[in-house]
């Protein structure tokens, strides 16, 4: 059986981040047992274990996104909310969820690759959404200073419009590769206090 250059990068995402997280559970865990004992009250401890849990929320979002994606496999509408808001957290940006069903995976995938690419518009902070009108997916990015770079955006309708691109900004390759393959159509919409990604 071959692989794809992307199957093959998509599987290499999901090593990385499951042989990191399990140390990251570790150190968790220590620091949890560390604060119920008297040198748990130094405020070092806690803000050791603040990041730690900040880097664990952040590798389970960054596979959900960038791993492998097989068919059948569904996440849990409260699962994937935890995943969202807790990778969010650490950035100060307010997250809001709507959503009562199980995802496919390959749902749950382009929604945090379109998430990732929302954030790119708040630099200074704001809210995103994630809403489904019918079949159709909204993912909202609003804030009283929204600043889109116009360059990656336009990736998403036209992803040969662009040059190198760098790592930080790869979703914005991978999205319209990943609605490409589920059929789906994006759109986009800029304002100035809101930036929208439609599919």
């Amino acid at each position: 059986m071959s692989h794809s250059n992307e199957s093959l990068s998509a599987l290499v995402g999901a090593r990385i981040c499951h042989d990191v997280i399990s140390p990251l559970g570790a150190v968790v865990n220590g620091l949890e047992l560390l604060q119920l004992s008297a040198d748990g009250t130094h405020p070092e401890v806690a803000l050791v274990r603040e990041s730690a849990a900040s880097a664990a929320a952040r590798i389970r979002f960054l596979r959900l996104a960038f791993g492998p994606v097989r068919g059948g496999q569904d996440i849990a509408a409260n699962e994937f909310r935890k995943i969202v808001t807790d990778h969010f957290a650490s950035k100060r940006l307010e997250v809001t969820c709507r959503l009562d069903q199980p995802l496919s995976r390959q749902t749950a995938q382009v929604l945090t690759l379109a998430l990732l690419c929302a954030e790119q518009a708040l630099p200074h902070g704001g809210g995103l959404s994630v809403t489904r009108q019918g079949a159709r997916w909204r993912i909202t990015a609003q804030g009283a200073r929204i600043t889109p770079d116009p360059v990656l955006w336009s990736l998403l309708r036209d992803p040969s419009a662009g040059d190198e691109v760098p790592a930080a900004a790869v979703q914005f390759l991978l999205l319209p590769q990943a609605l490409a393959a589920l059929d789906l159509n994006i759109s986009t919409q800029i304002s100035d206090s809101q930036a929208q990604i439609a599919f």
